[in-house]
């Protein structure tokens, strides 16, 4: 039986993230989910870690939980160190920004779509975590590919490769598959406990076509919880 292992929110675009053990999920995924980005004077809001690298050392979190739209609750920030700062906190850019090397300013969505490069929601198996910890282990990080749903139960390999263009449904919710997801050099970045390692993304370009995880589309909005079985339409 395919069900749901793991459920995760990442507050801000790049930062680490919230494991859940139940939300709600719409149209635009899970409420809150990279509903804020940094911004800078030369490209403007929603930059990540491909800009600014240490990102994937910070930690998010919201103080209460978010609802379906903006404007988005409180935020708690952690550096790398440890040291936390609230997003009403107003040094809170000149923190950021001494943090990084760079002027920044932390911003919430000002429009309907959260900071996201493709689509709401990234879903991964732990089959294809371990088959790709087989090629490098490196890859066998979870954190270091920040899925928004993680499933247990599937066949052994990357079984969500076959997936694409299927619909299931999972608590109250239905999705669509829509394609996998390709990886970027933010799959090598170290951060925390966790070294840099270039083979990672080495090996899923010359053995996966770069990509690990399908992206999915939500057909239904509904709730979804850990232990939630998966039901194919």
């Amino acid at each position: 039986m395919i069900s749901l292992a793991g459920l995760y929110r990442y507050p801000v675009k790049s930062m680490g993230g919230e494991t859940l053990t139940r939300s709600e999920v719409g149209a635009a995924g899970l409420p809150g989910d990279r509903g804020w980005a940094l911004s800078d004077g030369d490209r403007g809001a929603g930059q990540g870690a491909k800009r600014y690298p240490a990102l994937m050392g910070y930690g998010a979190r919201y103080l209460e939980p978010p609802g379906a739209a903006a404007p988005w609750p409180t935020l708690e920030l952690a550096s790398p160190t440890g040291e936390t700062r609230r997003s009403d906190d107003p040094a809170v850019d000149f923190w950021l920004s001494d943090e990084l090397g760079s002027p920044v300013r932390l911003e919430p969505q000002a429009g309907p779509t959260p900071f996201f490069d493709d689509a709401p929601l990234l879903l991964m198996s732990e089959a294809a975590l371990a088959a790709a910890a087989a090629l490098s282990p490196g890859a066998g990080e979870l954190r270091r590919f920040r899925p928004n749903l993680l499933l247990t139960g599937t066949e052994a390999g990357f079984p969500e490769d076959e997936w694409v263009g299927r619909c299931f449904r999972l608590g109250s919710a239905t999705f669509e598959v829509r394609k996998r997801c390709p990886r970027c050099v933010m799959t090598t970045l170290g951060f925390r406990d966790v070294p840099e390692d270039r083979s990672v993304l080495a090996v899923l370009r010359a053995q996966r076509q770069s990509c690990l995880g399908v992206y999915l589309a939500v057909k239904q909005p509904g709730v979804l919880a850990l232990d939630d079985s998966l039901h194919w339409l």
